[in-house]
């Protein structure tokens, strides 16, 4: 299985859906490095598909909408979005300590499951009446 990350010079690139560039490392030999580089303007879809052709299971990457997460979830990637460091410093993070060791890379206001805070917001009533007044 196959870590991605989007990158932008030696960034985690901050938006997914714009990102053209994934540093690829294999989860079993982690020296064993590649770069997938993307068609300029292939669409979300695509570039999701190319993760998922190209055996990515793990994806670590900026900013990514709910409705891509899922879709990417469908795929059979598991994905780690709203995260904002150097590249590499969050692979290793990621490699040594999993999951736990990558909350601290959360971009500014975003923490983990973002997608699920917005879903129980909504759910709630959008005006709260004082039954004293």
């Amino acid at each position: 299985m196959k870590i991605a990350i989007p990158f932008c010079s030696t960034r985690i690139a901050p938006l997914f859906e714009e990102a053209e560039s994934f540093l690829l490392v294999s989860q079993e030999t982690p020296d064993n490095r590649e770069t997938l580089r993307l068609k300029p303007g292939l669409c979300v879809a695509g570039k999701c598909n190319a993760l998922a052709e190209n055996g990515v299971g793990i994806l670590l990457c900026g900013a990514l909408s709910c409705e891509w997460q899922r879709y990417l979830k469908t795929l059979g990637v598991e994905v780690h979005a709203f995260r904002a460091a150097e590249v590499q410093e969050v692979l290793q993070t990621y490699l040594h300590e999993g999951k736990s060791g990558i909350v601290r890379y959360a971009m500014p206001g975003c923490g983990q499951g973002a997608c699920d805070q917005r879903r129980r917001r909504h759910r709630r009533r959008f005006f709260d009446f004082d039954s004293t007044l």
